[in-house]
């Protein structure tokens, strides 16, 4: 509607289309609507803009997307999907925005081949989820987790605290169990229900025998401890190994 670019009908979507052809081809054409690698050395209106202090009110980053689903969690104890709707708690919530939007986004820089293209903020380089729904996973946004998700809370708690956490420290504030309602007391309680089980594929809250070797938090902390007094830095694939 504005400037020298308003012609009626031209829109910001066949802008940003045509600087994405040019550097989205491997043998792009010599000109997409006069624009050409030489003088247009943006990736998208995105890069345009960011890279020209040009805040966009519409961006937001997976600590943005984190803490709207854990906010929504608390207050409706249900974990919101691509086809819940609109956003009405944590800081995606703008009377706009919907669970749609923001899956389609990080649907589609997956899909990009250039890792530094971005939508809404998004980037592979700063949103390694491939979906909503691949997040949400990750980050153990159902009833079920595993040892390393533990860990991570473990940990995280020892980070922002100064202290681990125990049967009796409440709620998990901090890390991947933290959904707004689990408590380290209902955590340990299911690795000592699974521990007890004759049957090593019964399973409690996505623990079993096999994958959670731990009979409790106390074991599982102690383990973290020692791991990290020996310089070990990464935990991942501890699920399958020998409690000490």
């Amino acid at each position: 509607l504005y400037g020298s670019l308003a012609n009626g009908k031209r829109t910001w979507e066949s802008v940003d289309t045509s600087m994405r052809v040019i550097w989205r081809e491997k043998n792009p054409p010599s000109s997409s609507n006069g624009l050409t690698r030489e003088n247009c050395p943006y990736l998208n209106l995105a890069d345009i803009k960011n890279k020209n202090s040009m805040k966009d009110d519409n961006s937001y980053t997976v600590k943005d997307i984190i803490q709207s689903l854990r906010t929504a969690y608390a207050t409706t104890e249900e974990w919101p999907n691509e086809r819940t709707g609109l956003i009405l708690y944590g800081p995606l919530a703008n009377g706009k925005r919907k669970w749609g939007s923001v899956a389609a986004s990080m649907r589609v820089i997956w899909r990009e081949q250039n890792p530094v293209i971005s939508s809404n903020g998004l980037t592979r380089v700063n949103c390694p989820y491939p979906s909503l729904d691949h997040l949400k996973a990750q980050h153990a946004m159902n009833d079920d987790y595993n040892v390393q998700n533990i860990i991570d809370s473990l940990t995280e708690t020892h980070e922002e605290t100064g202290e681990y956490p125990n049967i009796n420290s409440g709620l998990i504030l901090y890390g991947s169990l933290a959904n707004g309602k689990r408590t380290w007391q209902s955590v340990n309680a299911s690795m000592d229900s699974i521990s007890r089980e004759k049957n090593p594929v019964i399973s409690c809250n996505g623990l079993t025998r096999v994958n959670c070797p731990y009979p409790s938090l106390a074991s599982l902390k102690a383990f973290v401890i020692n791991s990290l007094s020996c310089n070990q830095s990464s935990f991942k694939g501890l699920d399958n190994v020998e409690p000490r």
